[in-house]
């Protein structure tokens, strides 16, 4: 007998916490309002834990599984998925597998932080302090703003950056005279685009 289950695209973004310290718990409750699936690597779990919210699954190497089992005991049902290499790629693999579309990180940025061949499948959004990190996998990225929002624009793979427009170079003289930021030459939208390949499209959200 053949036994087949329905696919369902998980609509709402998971969240994938990595390094607890790049965010606070309100802004990480408001990214929970939708009881997303939460998947944390092993580092961030005392944190987690502390903060008092539901995990639903723990990404630790071999030898810490029975640690986390003890530590999570009051939080089944939980899934841990013991490996023995990047929990990180683990984790994403896990979401990617389990058909969620998108995901949120909350991490400090790394370039490397993600291997392109989920990205491709996925959106995902990284949050830290002072960014909101959108990757795009190809084509063009579009999105209202005020004019007083700054960007920058990391291109992968490849040493030509993305076009964009209604974004003009802004130093911030005074705060960070070395940083090269974009921003909008008017409110409205602006537009990131890269025939080619992916990029990253940073938006500054603290000062």
């Amino acid at each position: 007998m053949s036994s087949h289950h329905v696919v369902r695209d998980e609509q709402e973004p998971a969240l994938f916490i990595i390094e607890p310290e790049a965010s606070n718990l309100e802004f990480i409750q408001q990214l929970l309002e939708w009881s997303p699936t939460l998947v944390v690597v092993e580092q961030a779990l005392d944190q987690v834990l502390q903060w008092g919210i539901k995990i639903d699954v723990v990404v630790c190497q071999e030898t810490s599984f029975e640690n986390i089992r003890t530590q999570t005991t009051n939080q089944y049902p939980i899934e841990i998925i013991a490996v023995n290499d990047n929990l990180v790629e683990h984790g994403l693999k896990y979401l990617y597998h389990r058909n969620h579309a998108s995901v949120n990180i909350i991490t400090q940025f790394d370039q490397d932080l993600v291997k392109r061949d989920f990205l491709e499948k996925m959106d995902v959004i990284v949050f830290s302090h002072e960014f909101k990190a959108f990757y795009v996998a190809q084509g063009a990225w579009k999105k209202w703003v005020t004019a007083d929002t700054l960007f920058k624009v990391l291109p992968i793979a490849t040493e030509i950056p993305p076009q964009t427009e209604n974004l003009i170079p802004y130093v911030d003289v005074a705060y960070q005279p070395n940083e090269q930021y974009l921003k909008p030459a008017h409110e409205g939208f602006i537009q990131v685009s890269h025939p080619d390949h992916p990029f990253w499209v940073f938006e500054k959200v603290g000062a």
